[in-house]
C-alpha cells in the first residue's frame, strides 16, 4: 500500500501494539519503517489556549490526579462543544474524530 506515514491520537500506544500483536502472532511487522505521527502532539496547541482550559473547568473535566484531559473524546468535546459526547472507541468513529482534530488544527499547515 506504499504508507508512508500512520497518524494516531497517542501514537506510541498503537506503536506498541502493533509491535506487540505481530510478536505475538510471529508475522512481520509492516509498518516497522513507517513514521507514527500523534496527533495529541499536534494538538498540543490547543490545551493551551485558555478557551480549552475554560472549557475544562466549566465542564470538571480533570484526570483523577486534577490534570486537565486531553484525551481524543475531550479534544472532539471543545471542538464541538459537546460535553456530553461519548466516545464508541470504533475504528471508523476514531478516525472520524482524529481527521476533526487535524482540521480544527488546520493540518498540515501546522507543521
Amino acid at each position: 500500500y506504499e504508507i508512508v506515514e500512520i497518524f494516531a491520537f497517542n501514537s506510541a500506544f498503537d506503536e506498541n501494539a502493533i509491535a506487540y500483536t505481530t510478536k505475538f502472532f510471529g508475522i512481520d511487522n509492516p509498518m516497522k519503517h513507517n513514521f507514527f505521527e500523534d496527533i495529541r502532539k499536534l494538538a498540543k496547541s490547543i490545551y493551551m489556549t485558555n478557551e480549552y482550559k475554560d472549557f475544562i473547568e466549566k465542564n470538571d473535566l480533570y484526570t483523577p490526579k486534577g490534570f486537565m484531559k486531553t484525551t481524543a473524546e475531550t479534544t472532539y468535546q471543545f471542538i464541538t462543544q459537546d460535553p456530553t459526547f461519548i466516545e464508541h472507541h470504533t475504528a471508523l468513529q476514531d478516525c472520524e474524530i482524529e481527521l476533526q482534530i487535524l482540521n480544527y488544527i488546520d493540518f498540515p499547515k501546522h507543521r
